[in-house]
């Protein structure tokens, strides 16, 4: 694993933390949360994948398609700001 996999993570999961802390009881920070995941599945945005990150296995690589598309997820239904900071963390 590169040392880009392992900020994207750091910062994805924290940003994760953070928000659903702040926002856990709103039923729209939910509905977006459920809707990027859609919308990430439906487009196969899985920035592990798009990080590099190849699986070894048949665990490893159901582990890798949920755990991408759910911070795929998470970076759409944040918004722009969100999914801008991704891409220059992509770009670095």
């Amino acid at each position: 694993m590169n040392i880009a996999v392992l900020i994207f993570l750091a910062v994805a999961i924290e940003g994760l933390i953070q928000w659903l802390k702040t926002s856990y009881r709103n039923k729209w920070t939910w509905l977006a949360l459920g809707l990027g995941f859609v919308a990430v599945v439906a487009a196969g945005f899985n920035p592990l994948l798009v990080l590099g990150v190849v699986p070894k296995g048949d665990v490893q690589a159901v582990a890798v398609a949920l755990i991408g598309y759910l911070l795929g997820a998470v970076a759409i239904a944040r918004g722009s700001n969100y999914l801008n900071d991704f891409v220059g963390l992509m770009r670095a």
